[in-house]
This record gives C-alpha cells, sequence and structure tokens, in this order.
C-alpha cells in the first residue's frame, strides 16, 4: 500500500427551514435540542451543507427578530447554494406523493 493519504469526503446534507428555525423554537425542546447538536456537528466540519433558495425564502417571511436570529445560525456555516429547477420540483413532488416528506407548501 503507498503512502498516500485517504480522502474522506464529508457527508453532504439539506437543511430545510424547519431544521434552522428549530434551534429558536424552546416550547419545542426535543427538536431545538437535536437542531442544536446537529448544527455544532456542522460547525466542527462533520458536515458539508446545502440550503436552496426556498430557506431563505421562508425566513424572509419571519418577524424581523425571528429573521435576525435565523440568518445568525445560518452565517455561522458554510454552505453550497442548491439550485431549484423543475429537476428539483419534480423530485420534490414525488418524494411528497410517497409520503416521505409532507408538505405544507406545494406551490414553492
Amino acid at each position: 500500500m503507498s503512502g498516500a493519504a485517504k480522502t474522506v469526503r464529508k457527508m453532504k446534507i439539506y437543511l430545510d427551514t424547519s431544521a434552522i428555525s428549530h434551534m429558536e423554537q424552546p416550547e419545542k425542546p426535543s427538536e431545538q435540542a437535536y437542531s442544536l447538536a446537529m448544527f455544532e456537528r456542522i460547525k466542527a466540519g462533520e458536515f458539508s451543507v446545502c440550503l436552496s433558495s426556498v430557506v431563505f425564502d421562508e425566513i424572509n417571511e419571519c418577524t424581523p427578530t425571528r429573521k435576525e436570529a435565523l440568518l445568525r445560525h445560518i452565517s455561522e456555516v458554510r454552505f453550497d447554494d442548491v439550485g431549484i429547477d423543475e429537476a428539483v420540483k419534480t423530485l420534490a413532488a414525488k418524494i411528497i406523493e410517497r409520503r416521505v416528506f409532507y408538505s405544507d407548501n406545494h406551490d414553492r
């Protein structure tokens, strides 16, 4: 075996708005604890993060205080922007149709 170092790829995860929002929801202690712990792992470099414009659109609909808090959390991590095109919308519709995840916003 050669002396070359192995390249370890980080797991890439997509964060939806609720994963970020739960950090500011003390009325949901288990979700808040999970989200805070996940963000610590992200800040430690354990994961590569993806966000989409949908996340920012939803955050922009929040109250100014909540919006500021959520954007502060996002600013603490590096992330890649995921573009939303027709292929992504089709995949999202299939995921919802198969009840993998549920959606309150079918128009996004």
